[in-house]
């Protein structure tokens, strides 16, 4: 993102009040999707409303009318409300002995009407370090979508994320600038007592420079299935179980593949090609399980564990002479949480590095792979990565702190070919400290945030005995 992790005072408000609702939920082993999708008011505000006693949390956080007027919203007899917000951040950080500086500021718009939602929030951002002085501009949230009781719809910039990593995910993320695109979702409650399906599939366009192909096509298909309610069953875990698919294809001067080939990749690969002019397609997907066991007897609210199998490519297979996608190049995430409320304690471990394959980049036509202005549009470490993140945090309505370590090392891959990598001797290790803290203001009527930081960074750019110390400093309004 903009901020290389920060995120904004508007931001933080929602992340408490959307941690301590699903915090609600676990406790309570209610059922809901936590691998779909970005966080918005409104998808708070309604998982609020299903998981029983967590509606006041809305009310009680001080968020003002932008939570009003989601709440409000959702009742069919409030025909329009709307909200404006302000916000504001700073950042300071030295990296590799290099002076950055930051300031900006930004707008939420965002209006209800009945099934309808539009949100404008614009960013402005300032660099004002001395060595780099630049002013540039992002829309991180340009919506206009309806929700029906089962279907639903939308067109504009909105962040998309599908796993239950806590940290990141394999496929599709948050962790890059919002994709202009498109989606459809269906919402399922199954008959009796097998759950719930949801589905969710859209199409953009990867409008960031690239040195490859400029506006190539971005496919992403997600879909759950979650088990039913426990009732008033005590220590009976939900069970969530998602797919998750994201392709790149066609672009300028580029041929697209067929409709079919891009909802069923049966023939993902092409050969003997060597002038690069038959359609082709670069594909990742992954699978994931969820575990949420609530613990009513206990002095622990709940236990969540996750895990998420990924491929760095879709191969074909036959399955009795049938043609199947399947996946090859493989990575992994697995996490653990456990809450006792108001604390909370998050492992999470990734390895997204294969023998074979590279993660996210070096597609034989898209090289930069699932790259968005600059950024990975994956998971956070990007690929040729392994690492470990660590959290223990304090959830609270009015004040808050969260306590991270993390270390990730990267792998510098120079070359792949016949089926093998070929990398430099010394890796990229990077061992990381972080305090983040939130303060309701005496008013109720927003939140301060403030975040510090400090990393060791060993091999860095892969030499051996580099190295050097990096902090960042960030807060916000």
């Amino acid at each position: 993102m903009v901020w290389g992790g920060a995120v904004h005072a508007d931001e933080v408000g929602l992340h408490v009040v959307d941690e301590l609702v699903q915090a609600q939920c676990r406790s309570n082993g209610v059922t809901w999707f936590a691998g779909v999708g970005a966080r918005t008011p409104r998808e708070v505000a309604s998982l609020a409303r299903q998981c029983g006693g967590a509606e006041p949390l809305i009310r009680d956080a001080g968020l003002g009318t932008e939570f009003d007027a989601t709440n409000s919203s959702l009742d069919s007899d409030v025909p329009f409300h709307w909200d404006v917000r302000p916000f504001g951040l700073g950042s300071g950080a030295i990296d590799h002995g290099v002076l950055q500086a930051q300031g900006g500021a930004g707008l939420g718009l965002r209006a209800y009407w009945g099934s309808w939602e539009g949100t404008l929030v614009p960013n402005m951002v300032v660099d004002i370090a001395p060595e780099n002085r630049s002013l540039s501009a992002a829309m991180e949230d340009l919506w206009l979508g309806w929700e029906g009781s089962v279907f639903g719809a939308g067109v504009g910039m909105r962040d998309r994320r599908f796993g239950p990593g806590r940290r990141g995910t394999l496929v599709v993320s948050d962790h890059a600038m919002p994709v202009p695109h498109g989606q459809i979702n269906a919402d399922w409650t199954l008959p009796r007592a097998f759950g719930r399906l949801h589905m969710e599939g859209g199409v953009g366009v990867l409008t960031g420079e690239r040195s490859d192909v400029a506006y190539p096509g971005w496919l992403f298909m997600d879909a759950r299935w979650l088990s039913a309610a426990r009732s008033e069953r005590a220590w009976v875990p939900v069970v969530e179980f998602g797919a998750t698919r994201a392709s790149l294809f066609g672009g300028v001067g580029r041929p697209s593949p067929s409709i079919g080939q891009l909802l069923v990749p049966t023939d993902p690969h092409v050969y003997d090609d060597p002038e690069q002019l038959e359609p082709d397609q670069d594909e990742i997907a992954a699978l994931d399980l969820r575990l949420s066991l609530p613990l009513p007897a206990t002095s622990l609210d709940y236990v969540e564990v996750w895990w998420q199998y990924g491929g760095e490519d879709v191969i074909a297979r036959k399955i009795v002479g049938i043609p199947a996608p399947a996946l090859a190049g493989v990575a992994n995430l697995a996490g653990l949480e456990i809450g006792a409320s108001p604390w909370t304690l998050t492992a999470e471990h990734a390895r997204i590095l294969d023998d074979y394959f590279r993660w996210y980049t070096g597609h034989r036509v898209y090289h930069e792979g699932f790259v968005h202005e600059g950024q990975v549009m994956g998971h956070a470490y990007g690929g040729d990565a392994v690492g470990w993140w660590l959290q223990l945090r304090r959830l609270g309505d009015r004040w808050g702190v969260a306590g991270e370590a993390e270390e990730i090392r990267r792998v510098g891959i120079i070359a792949a070919a016949d089926q093998n990598l070929f990398a430099l001797s010394d890796d990229e290790l990077r061992r990381s400290v972080a305090m983040q803290g939130w303060l309701r203001d005496s008013k109720g009527t927003g939140w301060w945030t403030a975040r510090i930081s400090i990393a060791k960074t060993t091999g860095v750019d892969f030499v051996l005995g580099q190295d050097c110390w990096s902090g960042q400093l960030t807060v916000g309004r």
